[in-house]
């Protein structure tokens, strides 16, 4: 299986051997022995250091761009778990729910399937559990 690309690899945390100055706020000092995010220029060997209140809405940033990413990709997890409902007049709902009431005491745990009657004008769920 081929390895999985990091693509995030000109980004990590060291540990500050000396003392460093915080790249976004010159102010901040980075004393040696503290954390601190570092990020590697596209533009040559150099390195910028971000201290640790510099550097959390650089990641959180990065995070919503990730999330945004994963979203356009496979869609937002509210779209998957709407697609995961199984009306309960289908084969397959029938299938669960009828499943649960014949089941079985198991060791291992039940996976939780909801599904709903499409025909139900008040939106009265069903659920049922999958062995």
């Amino acid at each position: 299986m081929p390895k999985i690309r990091r693509i995030l690899k000109h980004v990590e945390v060291e540990i500050a051997r000396g003392n460093r100055r915080c790249r976004r706020n010159r102010q901040h000092q980075i004393p040696a022995g503290t954390p601190c995010l570092v990020i590697q220029d596209d533009s040559g060997p150099f390195k910028r250091s971000y201290c640790r209140e510099c550097a959390l809405p650089i990641l959180k940033q990065c995070a919503a761009d990730l999330r945004h990413f994963r979203d356009v990709l496979y869609g937002s997890p509210s779209q998957q778990q709407q697609q995961q409902s199984i009306p309960a007049s289908s084969p397959l709902g029938q299938a669960l729910l009828d499943a649960n009431s014949r089941r079985r005491k198991s060791r291992r745990p039940a996976m939780q399937v909801t599904a709903y009657d499409e025909k139900d004008p008040a939106g009265t769920k069903l659920t049922g559990t999958r062995s």
